[in-house]
């Protein structure tokens, strides 16, 4: 099956700011680079979202969310939380991997 991948808003606002987050700690062509590497890491979720483990988001709410690591070093320090809806991945949030499991109100109004 093909599946589509769809960000949310919350997502896109998570990615300029954790872009911008490169820009002032690194340079900016190290955010343009961390951009493109991890917009082309959500794209390849589709090739196989199955094989991306559980989040811990699952076990508290109701739903089944998965995370995919992303990142330009070999161990992803960032993670997209993302569901499968039929042949649509829909990315709810990126945030740094240690940042730890979102709320209900933290997802996206579009997922409601």
């Amino acid at each position: 099956m093909t599946h589509f991948v769809r960000l949310s808003a919350l997502a896109e606002e998570d990615i300029l700011r954790n872009a911008l987050w490169w820009a002032d700690h690194h340079s900016a062509d190290e955010a343009i680079y961390w951009e493109s590497v991890v917009r082309q890491q959500l794209r390849e979720i589709a090739n196989n979202p199955d094989s991306h483990g559980l989040s811990a988001e699952s076990s508290l709410m109701n739903g089944i969310f998965r995370d995919a690591l992303l990142g330009t070093g070999r161990r992803g320090s960032y993670r997209a939380v993302f569901i499968v809806s039929g042949d649509m991945i829909f990315i709810m949030r990126v945030l740094r991997a240690s940042q730890g499991a979102f709320r209900a109100k933290d997802l996206p109004k579009e997922s409601n």
